[in-house]
């Protein structure tokens, strides 16, 4: 039939064996492996209520850090198209982590499984719409798709254009709050987290692109990134019972005071920051590592930013020599590989958790309702969100995709 639980008993016997600290469980979801509602039913009734309990053990066990000790992983290298499927629309909420081994006929002629031929990416990293390298905003996002016309390559190459130029000023809007916080230092001038953002201390910062109110009259066809203006907004904390404001309505709302004949359709998109509270409490050198350069204006001018790259990402090693769970990102190419005498070179995972924060940060659901409703007359409005507080690396998504 089309089971293969005995080869499973004997992969079981094998980890007992070679890997005794580790608890191998198995579960069998029966003969329906072709069939989606049989393989929606075994991994909803089955599946998942067993990884459930674990995760609310090992929270119950670590508390808020729970996230931080807990790591699923969907294997995607075998399996129907229906199981894969109905994994990953099961677990979404858990975030997995996903390996893939692409090159499974070498693995099963030579017996070897070569570090180059696996890839683990974590489940931001492994959407549809994968970060983008600043640098590489011109390349990405100018391109118009099959059967464009003059017309759509000269909006592309625009869209590209503003879309880099959104991240420049959301590199200077986080700038100013740091010198805010360096300048404090010495004169305790500012009433961020004492007032502002005194509930939750978590500063998140939106740039919002619009037309011009002077070029609202050009059809988006002939628009230039001249055209465009950039209106900034915080979140702002002050009193529970009124609730918070958020970064990204209070652009919008800016927007507005300074033209009131804004239109839904004169939006370009918005660009979302989550800054950590030392990037404003004094946090000194340590609160900016790696936040310098900036971006280009042009497509031109983006191809040839001088500011470094992200280093390459890397797994870091394990005292036994395997690839630590915790890592953004794999790319195993070369890992464990000797250097000189045999000793193996370290290697660091970036960007780290530190940078991060809560980044990349998605709208909430009060200001997703907004932006859908800028998307019901304007949907190709993008949401701008970034790694983490370097602004090196983004996700550009349309509002239903967040």
């Amino acid at each position: 039939g089309n089971s293969i639980e005995s080869v499973a008993r004997v992969m079981m016997q094998f980890m007992n064996r070679a890997y005794p600290a580790i608890y191998v469980r198995l579960a069998h979801s029966g003969n329906g492996v072709f069939r989606y509602d049989a393989n929606v039913a075994f991994v909803n009734e089955k599946l998942r209520p067993a990884i459930a309990r674990d995760r609310n053990a090992v929270a119950e066990t670590h508390g808020d850090t729970w996230f931080k000790r807990f790591k699923l992983t969907v294997c995607l290298s075998d399996g129907t198209p229906a199981r894969l499927n109905a994994l990953m629309n099961a677990f979404r909420d858990m975030k997995p982590y996903l390996a893939h081994a692409f090159q499974l006929k070498r693995f099963w002629q030579t017996g070897v499984l070569a570090t180059s031929d696996v890839d683990i990416q974590r489940w931001a990293r492994a959407e549809s719409a994968p970060p983008t390298s600043v640098r590489d905003i011109p390349r990405v996002f100018s391109n118009s798709g099959a059967g464009a016309s003059t017309s759509d390559v000269h909006t592309g190459l625009v869209n590209a254009t503003v879309t880099a130029d959104m991240v420049r000023e959301m590199r200077k809007h986080r700038d100013a709050f740091r010198k805010v916080s360096d300048d404090a230092q010495s004169s305790n001038s500012h009433e961020l987290l004492s007032f502002w953002l005194r509930k939750t201390r978590k500063p998140v910062l939106a740039v919002l692109c619009v037309v011009k109110p002077g070029s609202t009259h050009k059809s988006k066809s002939t628009l230039t990134p001249t055209d465009y203006e950039f209106h900034k907004g915080v979140n702002l904390e002050v009193s529970m019972p009124t609730g918070s404001l958020c970064s990204e309505r209070n652009a919008i709302g800016n927007a507005l005071a300074s033209n009131p004949s804004l239109r839904r359709s004169d939006m370009f998109g918005i660009a979302v920051l989550s800054l950590r509270t030392k990037d404003i409490d004094g946090g000194g050198a340590s609160g900016t590592t790696g936040m310098t350069g900036g971006a280009s204006t042009s497509a031109a001018g983006m191809a040839g930013n001088s500011n470094p790259l992200p280093p390459q990402e890397t797994p870091h090693l394990s005292s036994n020599g395997g690839v630590s769970r915790d890592v953004s990102f794999a790319d195993l190419n070369g890992l464990c590989a000797p250097v000189g005498n045999g000793a193996v070179d370290s290697v660091t995972d970036t960007p780290s958790d530190d940078l991060a924060g809560l980044n990349p940060l998605k709208p909430c659901g009060a200001c997703k309702e907004w932006l859908l409703k800028i998307a019901e007359v304007n949907p190709g409005f993008r949401v701008v969100m970034f790694t983490d507080v370097t602004c090196k690396e983004v996700f550009v998504k349309e509002v239903g995709q967040c």
